[in-house]
């Protein structure tokens, strides 16, 4: 099928940031492992052009279109949704994302969303495409609110990634990165070539100001894989900085201490950035002396 994957912005004209949006990118590449044909759409280099938008809807005319929004950008998930049902009346919309796994039920609510997966997305959107594709039913998919004849139905948490090196990379090439060169990166440190990159997802920890997105289980890909993307980004798209967004990327010391060492050792000239994602009270002097080795500067 063909699906189409939007990500909304911030309600706030003024917000000048956009981290890369991993987390479609990423769909994205296990959708079209899947046998799908994916594009993606990021709202917020886009210049927020809805007419641009139905466009690409009128162009492309997907079954499928997909929307990831966090809460500060939900007044722009709901307008996207209307323009998606009033352009092409037939489509399937999906939200997934922060606020979508936050505010499921809440989000459902809106007549012009079919389904709101919460959780991870990378196995329950590509087992709902397959349903759709079918014309089965989804109500055995972990993961999925949705409405079924008027009724509300639950089917819990999208199951987690539990081996995070057997996804493919993001699909870095469904994105124009060139564009995001202008906009502010997460970690303030200004704008130009930078690429946002996940190590690991989840935190065991319990502050109460965090969220709960990825759950409290700690999942990291291994060192070899993170540096290998690295590489990849930096040979194939010349990208010199990268932010970590990870919930926690220093649970793991020993993890830490290899992936700096790779990146001293290999002669890449990087900054690493981590604009989350740092505990502080399990951060020692080692630890510190190998990311700046590495190219820390935030």
């Amino acid at each position: 099928m063909r699906v189409l994957l939007v990500k909304g912005f911030f309600d706030d004209p003024g917000i000048r940031q956009a981290c890369h949006p991993l987390g479609i990118m990423s769909v994205a590449a296990v959708l079209r492992d899947s046998g799908h044909e994916v594009r993606i759409h990021d709202m917020r280099v886009e210049g927020r052009d809805f007419e641009r938008l139905e466009e690409e809807l009128r162009d492309f005319t997907p079954p499928v279109v997909g929307i990831s929004a966090q809460s500060s950008e939900s007044a722009s998930m709901k307008r996207i949704a209307g323009v998606v049902k009033k352009t092409n009346p037939g489509s399937v919309v999906v939200i997934g994302g922060p606020h979508a796994t936050a505010y499921g039920r809440e989000a459902s609510l809106d007549p012009n969303i079919d389904y709101v997966v919460v959780g991870e997305g990378e196995v329950a959107t590509p087992k709902l495409v397959g349903r759709l594709a079918s014309g089965q039913d989804a109500g055995d998919i972990p993961g999925l609110v949705y409405r079924r004849d008027g009724e509300l139905v639950e089917t819990g948490r999208a199951e987690a990634c539990a081996d995070l090196d057997s996804l493919p990379l993001p699909a870095y090439d469904l994105i124009p990165i060139s564009k995001y060169r202008a906009f502010d990166r997460f970690s303030r440190t200004g704008t130009g070539d930078s690429m946002s990159i996940f190590t690991s997802r989840a935190c065991p920890h319990n502050c109460i100001y965090c969220h709960d997105i990825f759950g409290k289980s700690f999942r990291a890909r291994s060192a070899e894989s993170v540096f290998e993307e690295m590489v990849f980004l930096h040979d194939s798209y010349g990208i010199e900085g990268f932010e970590v967004l990870d919930d926690v990327f220093n649970l793991d010391r020993n993890r830490l201490l290899e992936i700096c060492d790779r990146i001293a050792r290999s002669g890449m000239k990087t900054t690493l950035a981590f604009p989350n994602g740092l505990r502080g009270d399990i951060l020692d002097e080692e630890q510190l002396a190998a990311l700046k080795k590495a190219g820390t500067i935030y």
